[in-house]
């Protein structure tokens, strides 16, 4: 006998969800069987997440050598008073291509969503491609309530832009959830910024330091758990052997 600690997941899934799940991953896997740089150069990815002015680090990156009787040392957690601001943030197999501070205030709602961020994402592709802009482009983000509003469809339609699948309650299908945002908390974790200026920057720095190979390894990644997510049957596969 063992003791184990529970597993954590980010929902239960019902019957249905887990057969959506493996419905959603053999749907991707026909049209991405493997990853090669060309297939995935209109491939565009992203999401929002909340960025604190301090990020306390993780427990493991406290860990210290000590002698028997040393103190342990002590950090602060964060408090809910801290303050943060809300990122949309999308990338490619090229890198970074942009991010958006939510104004103090605002939420990110279908009209922000539409008017600012995809008419970012449309100056981002005009610039790198002028001829076609976002036509044949495909786009994989959740299923928040902005992203599928009637308004994003219809602008996603007008400009030929390709909404790929993705099925409900799962993050760990999600590039930016299983690699962006833990690599940018991971780099924010420690530092104290006193201004939304001083954070930004601090982000746009996040980005960019990471190198292509590593933008591209998270869409080879995303394969990865398109396979796993179907051989588990729809479970949530992380932490499981």
């Amino acid at each position: 006998m063992r003791k184990i600690s529970a597993r954590w997941i980010p929902h239960l899934l019902t019957k249905e969800q887990k057969q959506a799940r493996v419905k959603t991953a053999k749907q991707l896997l026909k049209l991405y069987p493997k990853y090669d740089s060309r297939s995935f150069a209109n491939v565009v990815t992203g999401d929002e997440t909340w960025v604190h002015f301090y990020e306390p680090k993780r427990k493991m990156a406290n860990k210290i050598w000590a002698t028997k009787n040393a103190k342990r040392p002590c950090i602060a957690k964060r408090t809910m008073s801290v303050k943060k601001v809300m990122y949309a943030i999308f990338f490619s197999n090229q890198g970074s291509a942009f991010q958006i501070a939510v104004p103090k205030g605002k939420s990110v709602n279908a009209k922000f969503y539409k008017g600012k961020v995809l008419n970012k994402l449309k100056k981002y592709f005009n610039k790198r491609r002028p001829a076609t802009g976002l036509r044949g482009v495909r786009l994989l983000h959740d299923n928040a309530s902005c992203h599928k509003a009637t308004i994003v469809r219809d602008f996603l339609k007008q400009e030929k832009l390709v909404e790929l699948p993705h099925p409900p309650y799962s993050p760990d299908l999600a590039p930016c959830d299983f690699f962006l945002f833990p690599r940018l908390k991971k780099y924010l974790a420690g530092r104290k910024y006193k201004t939304r200026k001083d954070l930004g920057s601090a982000i746009f720095q996040c980005l960019k330091s990471i190198p292509r190979k590593d933008y591209e390894t998270a869409f080879k990644n995303w394969i990865k758990r398109l396979k796993l997510c179907i051989s588990h049957a729809g479970e949530y596969f992380e932490g499981m052997r």
